[in-house]
Order: structure tokens, then sequence, then C-alpha cells
């Protein structure tokens, strides 16, 4: 018999996952575009598209395990993968919830606020973008191994890189916590998705090592440039907002007092904590604010990329939470008043800093009206050449369907060789100018082109790269 206290805490668990769900798939229908920008639509594109290309489930830019997972939800559309973002951050926040059960954290259910409410994993929530899974992979990875299911947890995490790429840096931490357990049995497991995926991909690219072969960044600093290397840290307020950066920071230094003062090399939850919590969450901080330092692997300052890790943050704020109502809020009607700030505050911040249910940006909104005229006045007239993937999107082309479109020109400084006459370019200042390496003059002074058309937006506004936005519609003589 479930006694009535376990059976009320399911109803109301079920009733606040009840409203979280219903809220993120009523914004996800009503927003015209994704915070993921040209990424989330790439994204969609490969996992849409991986059952009728099955290559596409090895493309290592989309990532195998995420395309494996979002390609269902992808052929109901990109409503479909923002769908499967919900479900799995929704999963993640009760997993995480469930770790603090499991360490008798008092206020556990907290802590699924903290998580789902956080102002960039509320934003990423909606997207189809890799970082919430990742951050599932993680949550799942540290409760496994709480429970002393090893094998299970760095099978998990042997996975991690092919979700997003940082999976490389969080096996060596899974490596030094099992070893320092002499989890012996574990250790090979740590390498399963590595081996499985470089198998796999040898019937394919008749390469064991395409993995390395097929990498697909390098230094990217040319392109989205350099940061200092406490970047992320200074945005902090963009990624948590104020108050969980205060309940972080409060419950950061009261674990570590504890983690010091009852310092044991035995196994024990608090220590597993220390390892394969606060372990990952710092690697993958440190690991992406020097990626942006030298700007390499990719890193374009994106803050989105520390959705990945806000379920692990949300447990320290769960314990700075706790102290702070434990030690320091002696008086009733005191924690009222500040739990009501608190929580107003949580709910408020998003909302604030990022616009729900979503609007296209202004360049995707004048991408749309370019992509409108391609529809009207080339599409099947000739073929049509771009970079920003919102193109075919908006257009509901086959991105895959080579006869029609095609992603990036063949020779970028010489734009005229390998093009069929007839054919349509949208040069675009954003993409085109930037990964497509394409400049404007390149084509303008071109006489291979003719500038049919071009779009720009009512306010001029700057791109990256410094370029001011705006799409030209050039044709091959």
């Amino acid at each position: 018999m479930v006694p009535p206290a376990m059976k009320n805490e399911k109803l109301c668990l079920a009733f606040l996952y009840g409203i979280l769900l219903l809220f993120f798939l009523i914004v996800s229908f009503l927003s015209e575009g994704t915070a993921g920008g040209g990424d989330d639509i790439s994204h969609y594109f490969i996992a849409r598209g991986a059952y009728k290309y099955p290559y596409l489930f090895l493309d290592l830019w989309g990532k195998p395990v995420f395309t494996f997972f979002t390609a269902p939800f992808a052929q109901l559309g990109i409503h479909g993968m923002q769908a499967f973002n919900i479900i799995t951050g929704l999963l993640t926040s009760y997993f995480i919830f469930r770790t603090a059960r499991f360490l008798d954290y008092p206020n556990a259910w907290i802590i699924i606020l903290f998580t789902c409410l956080a102002p960039m994993y509320m934003n990423m929530m909606n997207t189809g973008m890799t970082e919430i899974l990742f951050s599932f992979f993680l949550v799942i990875a540290a409760f496994l191994s709480l429970n002393e299911k090893y094998v299970a947890a760095a099978l998990v995490i042997s996975f991690l890189p092919f979700v997003r790429n940082e999976g490389l840096i969080i096996i060596p931490v899974y490596l030094v916590a099992f070893s320092l357990y002499r989890k012996w049995k574990a250790l090979p497991f740590l390498f399963a998705g590595i081996i499985f995926y470089s198998i796999l991909g040898y019937f394919y690219h008749k390469d064991i090592l395409w993995i390395i072969h097929k990498w697909p960044y390098g230094n990217t600093s040319v392109i989205y440039g350099t940061g200092n290397i406490f970047f992320y840290i200074r945005m902090s307020y963009r990624i948590l907002g104020v108050p969980l950066i205060v309940l972080f920071l409060t419950g950061l230094l009261v674990y570590l007092y504890r983690l010091i003062k009852d310092w044991s090399w035995k196994p024990s939850s608090q220590l597993t904590g220390f390892l394969l919590i606060l372990g990952p969450l710092f690697v993958y901080v440190a690991g992406h604010s020097y990626a942006f330092w030298k700007g390499t692997v990719g890193s374009g300052g994106l803050i989105r990329f520390m959705a990945a890790v806000i379920p692990l943050v949300a447990l320290y704020c769960l314990i700075g939470f706790n102290f702070i109502d434990q030690y320091l809020l002696k008086m009733k009607w005191i924690k009222i008043v500040v739990y009501t700030i608190l929580f107003l505050s949580i709910v408020y911040i998003p909302f604030n800093y990022y616009k729900f249910p979503y609007r296209l940006n202004s360049e995707q909104v004048v991408v749309k009206e370019a992509s409108q005229w391609l529809k009207e006045n080339a599409l099947d007239k000739g073929k049509i050449y771009y970079v920003d993937p919102h193109i075919p999107f908006f257009l509901k082309a086959d991105y895959y369907n080579r006869s029609l479109t095609q992603q990036f020109l063949p020779d970028p400084e010489n734009p005229d060789k390998q093009i069929p006459s007839g054919s349509f370019i949208a040069w675009d200042a954003h993409y085109m100018a930037n990964e497509g390496g394409v400049k404007l003059e390149n084509l303008s002074e071109n006489e291979s082109f003719q500038l049919i058309t071009k779009f720009k937006p009512e306010k001029d506004f700057k791109t990256l790269g410094g370029y001011s936005y705006a799409v030209y519609i050039f044709r091959k003589n």
C-alpha cells in the first residue's frame, strides 16, 4: 500500500510536470522561429533526412547519437524536434530530482524549477539543438554511478562524444573516478561508443579512423573570433539569472566546505558527487572557456553551450537554497517574503532575457523574404546556391536534392567555376560571407554574374564579421 504522503507527492509532481509540458508545447507551436538559429535548422535537416539518406546517421557535425534519437521526431517537422527536447529536458530535471533525493537533500522538488526555468535551459528546450540531450546523458550517468551501476554509467558516457563533441573531455573524468573506485570492469566500457561508431563507420567510409579524419572542427578564430577566458562566467547572468547565481555560489561553497571537512578517499555518495557532478561541470566550462579564448574547435562564444550543464548547476543551487533556508532565514514571515521574491524572479528573468514564443530575428525576417522571392522566381528555373540553412527551410526544399539547391559554392575564390549558367546565388552577409568564404565583390565585380535583386532590413544592423546585413540575389549569365 502506497503511503498517502507518497501519493500526494506523486500527484504534485505529475501536476507540476503537466504544467511545464503544456507551457513548453504552447511556446513551441506559437513560435515562428527557434532560439538555435541556423545550427538548429541544420540539425533538423540531418535528422529529417536520415531515413532517406542513411549516411547522415554517421554525420559527425550532426552528432550520430543525437540524430538517432531525433530522427523519428523530425519527421513531424521542426516542432517534432522541439517536442523531443522538451520531453528530454523534463526527463533530465526528473532524474536530477531523483539524484537529489538519493543524496537526501531536503526540498528536492525545487530542483525541477531551478533546471527548467534557468534562462538558457528554458530557452534551449524549445529548439532542436544538442545541449539538452547532452545534459540528459550527464545526469543519467551520474545517477547510475551513485546507484553503483558503473558499467551502465560507463556505456552512457562512452556515447556522449556523439551527442556533443565535448563528451571527449568528460570521458577522462569518469576514467579517473572509476580508477579511484577500482571499478576496473567498467573502464573498458568508457570506450564502447567510440569503438562502436568506428566499426560502424568503417563499412561506409572504408576507414577505421574515420572519426579522426572526418572531424568537423578546427581553428575557427578567423570566422568566430576569440574572447576573454572568463567570458562564460561574465555571461552567467544570461545563463542562470542572478538569483540562481547566488544560490549556486552559496551551494558550491557549502558543498566544498563539507567535503573538505569530512574528506575521505573511500567510496561515498559525497565523493561520487564531487567527481561525477562537479567534475564534469568544471571540465565542461573550463574546456569551452579555453576554446573560445583560443578560437578553436568551432567555439564562437555562444552562451547556449552552457545549457548542457545547467542541471548539474541546479544541484548546487538546491544546496544553497537549503543552507539559506536552514541557517539564514529564521523567522517565518521573512521566509515567505524571500521565497516569494525568489520564485517570482526565477519565473520572470527568462522572459526578460529571451522572447517566448520565439519570433523571427532581424536576419531571419530578411532571409524569409528573399526565400519567398526565390520560390516564386527561381525555383525550378535554375539551381540555387546558398549557405544560410534557412533558405531551403523557407523554400520547403529537400536539402539533399542537389539538382535544385546546393549549400556552399564549389570554389569560393572563383565563384563562376563549376556553376551552371542560369544558376542563382543567394549571397547573405552572415553565412556566405563567413562560413561560405565568399566576398560580395567576388560576385558583384564578376562579369559572369548579374545582380537581380537585393533584400535589406528596415533598420541597418551589423552581423557576424562586421558586415551590414543584406541578402543579394545573383544569376550567372
